[in-house]
C-alpha cells in the first residue's frame, strides 16, 4: 500500500504477470470515485529493461513513482493502472493476454470501457502504438 494507492502483483488465468494499481480512494464510499464508480484505466507497458523482470518492472518509470513517489503525483490519482510484464522483448506476440486481461479485469474493478488510456516508454510506447491498432481492428 502506498500513501497515495495499493498496488498489488497479480498473475493472470492464462499466465500473464502484471501489477494492479487501485487509487487511494477506491475502498472509500464517501468518496466520488470509489468501487461503485467506474474508473478511468490506464494500461503502461515497459520497455526493454524489464523483459521477464517483475522488480526491474517495479522499478521502472510509473511504477517506480506509483511505489516510491507517490506524492509527486495528483492526489488522489484517479486511475486504476494495469502493467503487465512482458515476456519477451516485443509486445505484439502477447496483445491477446493483453485484451484478455482487459475484458476479463475491467467489470471485477469496475473499469469504464469508454475511458481506457495506454502509455509506455521505449519498446512500451510502441508496443501502444501496435496495440492500439489491434484493438481498433
Amino acid at each position: 500500500m502506498t500513501s497515495n494507492g495499493q498496488i498489488t502483483s497479480c498473475v493472470s488465468d492464462d499466465g500473464l504477470e502484471y501489477l494492479l494499481y487501485l487509487p487511494s480512494n477506491y475502498y472509500k464510499d464517501e468518496h466520488p470515485i470509489n468501487q461503485h464508480s467506474k474508473h478511468p484505466i490506464l494500461l503502461f507497458l515497459h520497455g526493454m529493461g524489464a523483459v521477464k523482470k517483475m522488480q526491474q518492472l517495479k522499478q521502472t518509470s510509473l511504477p517506480n513513482i506509483l511505489i516510491n513517489e507517490p506524492g509527486s503525483l495528483p492526489s488522489p490519482f484517479p486511475f486504476i493502472v494495469i502493467m503487465p510484464l512482458a515476456k519477451q522483448r516485443e509486445w505484439s506476440p502477447q496483445f491477446p493476454q493483453i485484451l484478455s486481461l482487459l475484458t476479463t479485469l475491467l467489470p471485477s474493478v469496475n473499469g469504464d470501457s469508454s475511458r481506457i488510456y495506454a502509455t509506455g516508454n521505449s519498446m512500451g510506447g510502441k508496443g501502444v502504438w501496435e496495440v492500439s491498432w489491434v484493438r481498433l481492428e
